[in-house]
């Protein structure tokens, strides 16, 4: 084996492990509101239109991460519904848990 393939072989061998290492399960529904509750203690309504086994997306990860600032601090105080990465792009449980522990709070 050449060093060029070695080389090669080794730098297949890093990235597929640093690409396998953000992998994370697709979070449900239930997922993000059992996350919400875990972590801040609120119980934030399912959306009725929403099937709790069903894949969240990010548009609705962001904006029940709105209704949960909404029921801590009484006001609309975040608009992450609106913003530009509310897609229908799946949600996994690793960006669940950042979301919630990062962008719910309580506004003074």
């Amino acid at each position: 084996m050449n060093l060029y393939r070695f080389l090669a072989m080794v730098m297949l061998v890093l990235f597929t492990g640093a690409a396998m290492a953000q992998v994370a399960p697709i979070a449900n529904v239930q997922y993000v509101h059992d996350a919400i509750r875990g972590i801040h203690g609120i119980d934030v309504p399912i959306n009725p239109a929403a099937t709790p086994s069903a894949a969240a997306n990010m548009k609705y990860l962001l904006c029940t991460v709105d209704a949960a600032n909404r029921i801590l601090n009484g006001r609309d105080v975040t608009d992450y519904c609106n913003h530009a990465t509310a897609t229908i792009a799946a949600a996994n449980t690793a960006v669940v848990n950042q979301a919630v522990s990062t962008h719910i709070r309580i506004v003074r």
